[in-house]
């Protein structure tokens, strides 16, 4: 399991923001620029929200449905990643890396620390998970990957994730605090799908899947991958 470890971190914040941002980087013109996606968690609703991303989808089959930021994009290297929020969420945050890692059989996160972190709305080379109230109706959560996403997959790259919890809900634990409360594990094994490079899902067949967009108080299967998430990370990280 991940290891919380407990620093002191100080992050200037400048904005958090719901859109994707573009800026150009010197000599990367073959993978395209340096670009921002933003992907918001929605609890579960009548109607289809309007996403900011058009993942890549790769064919249904007997692996079962998932999707892709971009073909190809992913880690090249791991980074640690801190979190502002107690060494026992961290704990739980550092379970839902443990099974992305599990079923791609490969090393996609670094270490999780604790600490004063913060969200900026430009790449800070700090990969921050914090708990804040966020003022959109029905968005359970929020992140934002950073990298190349255009040119050959085989160029593609992440090199910097953030992801915010919305406070305005109550978080726990199932097991602890019932059916009432957003559950940690749960969330943050969708979101932490995202920062690997995983799309979300929204076709009523995909229900079962880690990576379906929507969730609700008490859920806990995206804890737990599922078919579809297993082969596409299995896929991208091989």
């Amino acid at each position: 399991m991940k290891k919380a470890i407990l620093i002191s971190m100080s992050v200037i914040i400048l904005s958090v923001l719901f859109i994707s941002e573009i800026t150009h980087a010197q000599g990367k013109s073959d993978r395209g620029p340096l670009s921002k996606k933003v992907f918001i968690h929605y609890k579960k609703a009548k109607a289809k929200p309007e996403r900011p991303v058009k993942p890549t989808k790769p064919p249904k089959d007997e692996e079962g449905s998932y999707t892709y930021i971009s073909n190809g994009l992913k880690w090249k290297y791991t980074e640690d990643f801190v979190i502002n929020a107690s060494e026992g969420i961290a704990d739980l945050v550092g379970l839902g890396m443990d099974e992305w890692e599990y079923w791609a059989d490969a090393d996609i996160f670094g270490n999780l620390y604790t600490g004063n972190v913060s969200v900026n709305s430009s790449v800070d080379n700090i990969n921050a998970i914090i708990f804040a109230p966020l003022e959109e109706q029905n968005v359970i959560a929020v992140t934002s990957v950073w990298g190349y996403f255009y040119g050959p997959p085989k160029t593609r790259e992440i090199i910097e994730a953030d992801m915010i919890f919305n406070t305005n809900y109550a978080w726990g634990t199932f097991e602890n605090d019932g059916a009432g409360v957003m559950d940690i594990l749960n969330i943050a094994t969708h979101e932490l799908g995202h920062v690997a490079g995983m799309g979300d899902l929204y076709d009523t067949t995909t229900t079962e899947e880690t990576m379906y967009g929507y969730s609700h108080e008490g859920e806990t299967k995206k804890r737990d991958l599922y078919s579809g998430d297993k082969a596409g990370i299995k896929n991208l990280y091989q």
